[in-house]
This record gives structure tokens, sequence and C-alpha cells, in this order.
């Protein structure tokens, strides 16, 4: 055992004398040893075990086993071949369609989830519910997001609220003017809309529509 060796013991033997234990024993007291032992044992010191060979798993057939596969496929008859293709799609074809119509169950939920979670943040999307739903079924439209499919859905009645605000924004802010274009003092010190810039008319429109939108 190697816990019964003795150092000065192992250190008199010759390197190539050495057994795997001995060698395990050097190893292990490496720390021990002079520099000139270091340097007479060194290629046993530094010599790396053999590392087993790792052979991995595949979850998919290697390519060999394909070709084989296939070589073995090229040796059945067309016509059996036909045959067997006619009898598989067959046989699978309720299959087939019953995991289309469960595919099409989840992602139905799937949608109605994503809509509902929307509307949640946006209630007065609620009125748009089922033409959401109806447009990300099509082929056009189901990759994308729920806040762009409302976009879609609700894009004229959305220019038309937009079109209203921005006619409220500028009586809001024609309202701050006197006829003779000159600006109502308020207790707070209001903006002097008749001498603000384009810019700033604007960014008065904007803030207003974040606030109703």
């Amino acid at each position: 055992m190697a816990d019964e060796l003795n150092l000065e013991e192992v250190v008199a033997i010759a390197p190539e004398e050495l057994t795997e234990e001995h060698t395990t024993f050097l190893k292990e007291n490496v720390d021990d040893l002079s520099d000139e032992q270091k340097t007479t044992f060194k290629d046993v010191l530094e010599a790396k075990e053999e590392e087993e060979e790792v052979k991995p798993e595949y979850r998919f057939a290697k390519k060999d086993e394909e070709k084989e596969e296939e070589q073995e496929d090229d040796e059945i008859d067309p016509e059996d071949k036909k045959t067997i293709s006619k009898v598989v799609d067959k046989e699978l074809k309720d299959v087939r369609k019953q995991l289309g119509e469960q595919q099409q169950a989840t992602r139905n939920i799937q949608d109605q989830s994503e809509v509902d979670s929307f509307i949640a943040s946006k209630p007065e999307a609620k009125t748009y519910r089922n033409k959401m739903l109806t447009y990300m079924k099509a082929d056009h439209y189901n990759a994308l997001p729920a806040h762009a499919i409302y976009k879609i859905v609700a894009g004229d009645d959305l220019e038309k609220l937009g079109a209203e605000r921005e006619r409220q924004a500028v009586e809001k802010a024609n309202a701050t003017q006197t006829d003779g274009s000159s600006v109502r003092p308020t207790g707070s010190g209001g903006k002097d809309w008749s001498k603000a810039s384009s810019a700033d008319i604007a960014a008065k429109k904007a803030e207003i529509y974040g606030q109703q939108i």
C-alpha cells in the first residue's frame, strides 16, 4: 500500500524499476523531494496517465449508419417501396391530423393568452380582441406580436383618434391666447404660446398624446 512506503526507500530505486505504486507515491510526495531527486525522477513525475477512450452517445444516427440504412433501402424493390409508402401514409393520416389539431389548439391558447395580456395593459384594445385573434391565425401575420397586430387592425381608428387629439391640442394652445394674441396671465406663470416655436407646439402635442394614450 502507498501509505506503507518510505520516501527514502523509494527514491533509492532506479526510475526504470519503479512500480506504478512507487510512481503514485512519488507524485503524492513531490513537495518533499529535493531538486536533485526531482530531476532524477522528472520523467516519472511528468508522465501522464493514459486517458480512457470516450465514446459519445448520439441522439441521431451517425452518417455512416445513415448511409448503411440508405443502402438497405436501395435493395428494396421500387414497386414494393411505393406500396409500403402508401400503406404507411394511410395509417398515419389520422395520427397526423390529430397532431395538427393538437398543435393548433395549443397555438390558439398561446395567442389568446398573449392578446389578453396586451389588453390588460391597454384596455381600449378590448374591442379589437376577436379581430386580433383572427389576424394572428393568418399565415402572413402569425409571427407578429400582439402590439403589432393591434396597430394593424386598429390602424384607421388610431389615425382618426390622432387627428382628433391634434385638434384638441391646437384648441388648448389657442385657449391660452386672447383675441389680441397676447397671453392671458396665470398664477403659475403659463407659457406664452403666442411666441412659442413650432418645435415647442409639437412637443406640447406629443405631451398631450402621451397623457391620453
